[in-house]
């Protein structure tokens, strides 16, 4: 858990500040330097002191001199690997920060707590029964996570760029009004709950990155498109599939289009 917080906040302040630097490789001079320390860390069993790192990182990251103008923003969801995966993506994210694009990525911490959601939905659906003990045991390890969450986020807070992150359960209602939250397979409705998200963050453009033929992706994602256009009629989007025969140019062509 403090991994996944620790490099997502150390990522999102990346990205926000990479397209906004004057002197270009501070931001990534400073990803690289926490990384590392976190890595430290973390193998030193010195996980409690990923707070104070990240506490510092804030600090250097908001002395950093910025440009003065505001970039584009485009979102970026779809497949868990291929998100977050430069590899995975062909460089997605590195050739829209090239264009000055800053680049926002969901919660990875969204795809692991949607279990919380997937748990109540099917008991109240009738699709996997759970006992009282079992409820109550989620419910109370939900209250953890979601206090340490919190903890987190007042700590996020400080960045100057911050973006705050929303409950998965207000994603899930999101969600909801655009596809059966009994849709579980994959990223199942938190496709359809991120878009929203974005949407009411203010972001007009998202991209939607999936491998070719991934049920949870390329079918689901693909056929709520319509209604996620209803939904969100002022929202660019682009689903962009994506194997390993793919032609890097094609993809470029197509986000010149959307941005």
């Amino acid at each position: 858990y403090k991994v996944v917080q620790y490099s997502e906040t150390l990522a999102a302040m990346y990205r926000s500040m990479v397209v906004r630097e004057v002197v270009k490789g501070t931001s990534q001079a400073l990803w690289d330097k926490y990384i590392q320390l976190g890595i430290n860390a973390v193998e030193e069993k010195r996980d409690k002191e990923l707070l104070d790192l990240i506490a510092k990182a804030i600090d250097e990251f908001n002395a950093i001199e910025i440009k003065n103008e505001k970039p584009l923003v485009v979102g970026l969801i779809g497949e868990i690997y291929i998100k977050y995966n430069s590899f995975g993506q062909l460089g997605i994210t590195q050739w829209l920060q090239q264009q000055g694009i800053e680049v926002v990525v969901p919660s990875l911490m969204s795809f692991l707590l949607q279990s919380f959601v997937n748990n109540r939905v099917n008991h109240n659906n009738n699709i996997e029964r759970t006992s009282i003990i079992e409820r109550t045991f989620t419910k109370g390890l939900q209250m953890y996570i979601e206090s340490r969450d919190h903890r987190w986020e007042k700590l996020k807070e400080k960045f100057r760029f911050y973006r705050p992150e929303p409950n998965i359960f207000e994603i899930a209602k999101d969600a909801s009004q655009v596809i059966n939250l009994v849709n579980q397979f994959g990223e199942g409705w938190l496709i359809a709950g991120e878009v929203m998200e974005l949407n009411r963050s203010g972001i007009d453009k998202v991209v939607c990155l999936q491998p070719f033929g991934c049920i949870a992706n390329h079918i689901v994602a693909r056929g709520i498109e319509n209604r996620l256009r209803k939904a969100c009629p002022k929202m660019g989007m682009l689903f962009l599939d994506i194997d390993s025969s793919v032609a890097k140019v094609n993809l470029e062509n197509r986000l010149h289009f959307l941005i």
